[in-house]
This record gives C-alpha cells, structure tokens and sequence, in this order.
C-alpha cells in the first residue's frame, strides 16, 4: 500500500474524542463504515496509539491510556477476559480517585452485560 492517502487527508472528518466520557468507539466505527474509497477519519485522542500491520489488507490500531481515565480501560480488559491487565486497571483507578460509587456503577454493568456467571 502507497502512503498517497497522506497528501488527501485535509478533507478527512475528524473525530476528537479527547473529552467525550461514553465510549467512543462506536462513534468511530459507525462513521468507519460510511468511509469509500479515497477517504478517510481522523482519530483525535489523548494518547499515542500503536499500529500493527496484520496482512496487506488488514491494520491493527490500538490506544493505550496512560492517564487518569481508567475505568473504561479496566472495563475494557474484564470484556477481553485480560484479567491481569484489568486488576492493574483497577489499582490505577483506585490510587487515581476513582469513587467507590464509580467502581460499583462499573461493576453492575459487568453483570448486566456478561452474565452473572462470569464473575
């Protein structure tokens, strides 16, 4: 694949989900989809992410918070089955200020989702 894309990204919809507290990833996947040939988004966020070239026709974008904002990354990592990462997350949140009110908001919504027997 050529890197001619970068001399047409001026005009590409950016999505700046540096203060947005829902989960912004159906926001960029729902514009992704409208995306044709020839265009583009661009992702704004607070963090640095890392790509990975899985095969010519397939890329890998991860974003890896390294700031204050933790639960969705802790609920990210209990949805993936990463256990180690999400007990990191959760010591994260708790020594960032994170509330009992908000780690128990979270945790209701882990039941709801997944299931009771998942926990």
């Amino acid at each position: 694949m050529t890197e001619e894309w970068k001399n047409k990204r001026e005009p590409f919809e950016v999505l700046d989900g540096r203060e947005m507290a829902e989960n912004f990833l159906p926001i960029v996947l729902k514009k992704a989809e409208k995306v044709t040939v020839g265009e583009g988004v661009c992702v704004v966020q607070s963090f640095e992410p890392m790509t990975e070239k899985i095969s010519d026709d397939e890329y890998r974008a991860y974003f890896y918070r390294t700031e204050r904002k933790y639960l969705l990354s802790l609920a990210n990592a209990v949805g993936a089955g990463r256990l180690r990462q999400a007990i990191r997350e959760l010591v994260k949140a708790y020594a960032a200020g994170a509330t009992v009110a908000e780690l128990d908001d979270l945790f209701s919504l882990f039941v709801w989702n997944q299931g009771i027997g998942n926990f």
